[in-house]
């Protein structure tokens, strides 16, 4: 039971910056602008989102609630998909990181995998249950 609190005190300072800032970005991004760009299932609206999750980093947890922030202001479901999957993995922090132990060739080929499969990914799952 000590361990489940330690957790529950751990993750919620988490949640409760995710539900503010996607309470922010709610508030600020237009609707329209969201579905304009990233509100069909095209090859471009897949890959906004997959460059977003790369280089704007936000801490495990925080996504959930840009997620459900993201689809309510009209992102299609593949391009929420490409996101969820490449937040999580990649971001300019852990490139600079992986940067210093791999070398640069290899921590593009990372990059360069990661964005193609979650493009990949969030393009057939937009297709089939989009």
């Amino acid at each position: 039971m000590g361990e489940t609190w330690g957790f529950a005190k751990m993750i919620f300072p988490l949640l409760l910056v995710g539900v503010f800032l996607s309470g922010v970005i709610r508030v600020l991004m237009p609707q329209d602008l969201v579905a304009t760009y990233v509100g069909s299932n095209t090859l471009f609206a897949v890959m906004i989102p997959v460059i977003f999750g790369i280089f704007v980093y936000f801490p495990t947890l925080v996504e959930v609630p840009m997620a459900k922030t993201f689809l309510d202001l009209g992102m299609s479901r593949g391009a929420l998909l490409a996101y969820l999957l490449a937040d999580p993995v990649v971001s300019l922090p852990s490139i600079l990181v992986v940067r210093r132990i791999m070398g640069t060739k290899r921590t593009a080929a990372y990059v360069g995998l990661i964005f193609v499969l979650t493009v990949s990914a969030g393009l057939l799952f937009g297709h089939f249950f989009g």
